[in-house]
């Protein structure tokens, strides 16, 4: 099986000489930086069959043979992740945000000796004898990797830190302190960005006026799907309009869509504080009323749907328009804050229901309010009435309110 998908993907490096060549470069490096070595005859000869596992370099460790793989050999540990949509709220509680990324995190941890076998892979840059690799650091994509991810319990996710501050002083003491934490622990945190210039100039970074996208697929650089994104220059979140590659095609010929190409781009909206609710919930509509009328996978939508369809995609040019301020309350600090509150609204209809939650603050004796999150959800396809679905957005509401409280660390009255 390895060998067989070591083929496959030496035809399609065959097809992409420059993806070809990012591949050796990233196999030489990690042989140069000590991540993996070649195997060596004393370790084919005395390892134990049992313990030896191939895989290959994205490191698929749920590739399966007689229904066994990695993966399912590997402990998982408990989840110990912080949520993506608790740390975005903690980022935007103060005025001053910041935030850095940790160098080559799982590349960071060494492999016991008699685990390393378990790690195999197959790889040969020119046509010729197939090179045996062992990895000597743990692999992203083991189900055993996320144990060791919560370096800093509340405000990381995954090798992502983000954090906010009232003062530049104090963010750039914070992050001094949490470089040091992770350099003890072997781990360098780097890449550091800010809505303060004098944050980036205390912490050696330039300020290159890029957006920072909040989900991304790190070795590629770029997204994975439609993503949050955070202008550190404009302080604000705002989303990204441009369609995925494969799906970027059926958008501009306007060809009519099967039921599996709808569903791939509702499904790739990624919205963590539901902040594009209005316009995510007509798309589940959509995909659910293409269920309701028996619609196959790979058939095309009728009439009616396409209608809708287009009605919807042509709203991603306002998607693309939307700016969310980062903060809650602007250039406020923390000292001046009474009085916090949280607001939740609950509504339903035949088709969808939802909640929306707010913070309303005083400041210097005015209101402030600001948008938290919110979530929505589709009617069952099972007919409920009104009364009933309400009760149900009063429950999800319930429910988001709970979740906000445990996930800030303002003081919020009621």
């Amino acid at each position: 099986m390895a060998i067989k998908r070591m083929e496959a993907l030496e035809r399609k490096l065959s097809k992409n000489p420059g993806l070809k060549q990012n591949v050796d470069r990233q196999i030489d490096e990690y042989v140069a930086k000590g991540y993996a070595h070649k195997i060596t005859a004393e370790e084919q000869q005395n390892s134990d069959a049992a313990s030896v596992w191939k895989i290959r370099l994205v490191w698929d460790a749920a590739a399966s043979v007689n229904g066994i793989s990695l993966n399912s050999e590997l402990l998982a540990g408990p989840d110990m992740l912080t949520s993506l949509p608790a740390v975005i709220q903690r980022f935007r509680e103060k005025r001053f945000s910041f935030g850095g990324d940790i160098k080559e995190m799982y590349h960071q941890l060494r492999i016991r000796p008699e685990d390393k076998q378990a790690q195999r892979f197959l790889y040969r840059k020119e046509k010729g004898p197939i090179q045996i690799f062992v990895m000597d650091v743990a692999t992203f994509g083991s189900t055993c990797s996320p144990y060791a991810a919560a370096a800093i319990v509340n405000k990381h996710y995954v090798d992502d830190y983000l954090d906010s501050a009232d003062s530049a002083v104090e963010a750039i003491e914070r992050a001094r302190q949490v470089k040091l934490i992770h350099a003890r622990g072997g781990f360098e945190i780097g890449k550091w960005v800010s809505n303060s210039e004098e944050f980036l100039r205390a912490l050696g970074e330039q300020n290159d006026d890029q957006a920072v996208h909040l989900h991304q697929d790190k070795m590629t650089q770029k997204e994975r799907v439609l993503g949050i994104i955070w202008d550190s220059k404009e302080d604000v979140f705002s989303f990204s309009a441009t369609p995925r590659a494969d799906l970027g095609q059926m958008f501009s010929s306007g060809d009519r869509p099967t039921k599996r190409s709808v569903l791939s781009c509702v499904m790739s909206m990624f919205d963590p504080l539901g902040l594009l609710c209005p316009f995510t919930i007509i798309g589940r509509i959509l995909v659910q009323d293409l269920w309701r009328a028996g619609c196959e996978w790979d058939e095309l939508i009728d009439d009616e749907a396409y209608s809708k369809w287009k009605q919807w995609i042509g709203l991603l040019p306002e998607v693309g328009a939307i700016k969310v301020p980062r903060c809650y309350f602007g250039d406020a600090t923390s000292d001046k804050f009474r009085g916090l509150q949280l607001h939740i609204f609950t509504d339903a209809s035949e088709k969808a229901y939802g909640c929306a939650a707010y913070f309303r603050i005083v400041i210097d004796g005015e209101a402030r309010c600001a948008l938290v999150m919110s979530k929505s959800k589709v009617a069952p396809l099972k007919q409920l009435t009104i009364p009933r679905l309400e009760l149900q957005a009063a429950v999800l509401g319930a429910r988001l309110a709970q979740s906000i409280k445990c996930s800030h660390n303002l003081v919020i009255r009621n």
